[in-house]
């Protein structure tokens, strides 16, 4: 089987990114700065990358990819429906917590109407419109699992939407996230909210 170099070339490029943002934070992000970071000229990114957005929009992937798949591992394992909405809100503040500058960036890039009704022509529309219908599914069963016997889909994306604009609290506030204590609050929430409607 032939090595795909490209794949690990931008595989590469994406990691880099992470580990730019993560060590400089958004006020030094550029893509000029990044090339020197890693060790590119400018014009090389546009070989893998037709353009800055979609350089971003390829970082969130891989960063939401990479959760995703420690989210369904520890779901796998749990023994109750409790058990994986506790899973699903804490492993998401974890989410948004640790990539707090990549999301930030990622949304002062892309075009906000996309996040209000995905263009299914954009690259940020399809991702969005995928990763939404795959947490909403996985939030359904643990609705039908708990009793809940109507409008499943509508309440998966209100917990969905909560747990986001959640997390969105301690970006507008600059607030410091304690994971426990704060999956806690917006569990205890979302199971008073699930009692009103089963």
């Amino acid at each position: 089987m032939a090595i795909d170099f490209e794949s690990i070339k931008k595989e590469a490029i994406i990691k880099k990114t992470k580990e730019f943002i993560s060590n400089y934070g958004l006020n030094e992000f550029s893509m000029e700065k990044l090339a020197k970071f890693c060790g590119l000229a400018k014009g090389t990114f546009y070989n893998y990358f037709k353009s800055k957005d979609e350089l971003i929009t390829s970082v969130i992937e891989n960063s939401v990819e990479e959760a995703w798949g420690n989210l369904i591992e520890k779901i796998e394992k749990c023994k109750s429906w409790t058990e994986k909405l506790q899973t699903i809100v804490s492993l998401s503040l974890s989410f948004f917590n640790e990539n707090k500058d990549i999301l930030i960036l990622y949304a002062n890039e892309i075009k906000m109407l996309d996040c209000v009704a995905p263009n299914s022509e954009t690259m940020h529309g399809k991702f969005l419109t995928y990763h939404i219908k795959r947490i909403t599914s996985l939030i359904g069963n643990i609705l039908e699992e708990s009793g809940v016997k109507k409008e499943r889909e509508k309440i998966a994306f209100l917990i969905h939407e909560a747990i986001v604009n959640f997390a969105k609290y301690f970006i507008f506030f600059n607030r410091e996230m304690d994971i426990k204590k704060d999956s806690e609050i917006l569990y205890t929430f979302i199971l008073k909210g699930m009692e009103g409607i089963k």
